[in-house]
């Protein structure tokens, strides 16, 4: 089970027991917007006021005690493209056009955004590497998970069989209904339910499954288990919300 915790205001998760690197997945609570944003959105692009998503960040980073190191942030469009990041030119920069982020240098900052699309994080304990993921239905169905896990490979020589994986908070199957469409998509995978005549995605499950045939350990995936459109008051929720919310961060830095 993911522990929640609390620190400097901040409320958080965290998978257990990883040690030598940092990781937390942000809830809502805890910062300065207002409205449908309120309070800790750190998406810049939902529509929210940038001076609110600066303050936001600022207590984020400073709760996590990672204020003053470079930060590299994906701008995700539902893709596979990984950004191996190496240097980071200037105190941030946002990657375009990418959905997963790895690096083995300490003290560099990784995040992306999530209101209900699946984030998962990598650490590979090993070779001292971490990846972290955006997994819509989209990314989902085009395996982002091992697509990311076959680039930490390739860069740093992680193994399936040693990485450690976290699955956050995301929409559940209790509700995410879909259209056959995207349901013939999953059942291969055993992840769809059929409910009153609706069909439902568990997007943790079909990612879990997926890495799962990639060799990674089932010990070693850890599921956050908790829906986010159930759970509006603790998270955002684009479809919960009806489309108008803000946006939670995954973040991982090594240590």
């Amino acid at each position: 089970m993911y522990k929640v915790k609390q620190i400097k205001g901040l409320t958080y998760l965290a998978p257990p027991g990883w040690r030598g690197v940092l990781c937390a997945f942000t809830t809502r609570l805890g910062g300065v917007s207002q409205g449908p944003f309120a309070t800790l959105n750190l998406g810049r692009s939902c529509g929210d006021d940038g001076a609110a998503v600066d303050e936001n960040w600022r207590l984020v980073l400073g709760g996590l005690g990672l204020e003053g190191l470079p930060r590299a942030a994906a701008w995700q469009v539902h893709g596979t493209k990984v950004a191996r990041i190496e240097d980071i030119p200037g105190d941030y920069h946002l990657y375009r056009d990418t959905d997963a982020l790895i690096t083995d240098r300490r003290g560099i900052v990784l995040s992306t955004l999530y209101a209900d699309c699946v984030p998962l994080v990598f650490y590979d304990p090993r070779n001292k590497a971490i990846g972290m993921a955006h997994a819509g239905w989209r990314g989902t169905r085009a395996h982002i998970g091992p697509v990311t896990l076959a680039a930490m490979e390739q860069a740093f020589g992680t193994r399936p069989e040693d990485c450690l994986v976290g699955i956050g908070p995301s929409i559940g199957p209790c509700c995410y209904s879909v259209g056959p469409e995207v349901g013939d998509e999953f059942a291969p995978l055993g992840a769809v339910q059929s409910r009153e005549g609706k069909l439902f995605v568990d997007l943790p499950r079909a990612n879990q499954l997926l890495l799962l045939q990639e060799g990674v350990r089932p010990e070693n995936i850890q599921l956050a288990g908790i829906c986010t459109s159930c759970r509006q008051d603790l998270f955002f929720s684009h479809r919960g919300s009806g489309g108008i919310t803000g946006r939670m961060a995954s973040i991982m830095v090594l240590l």
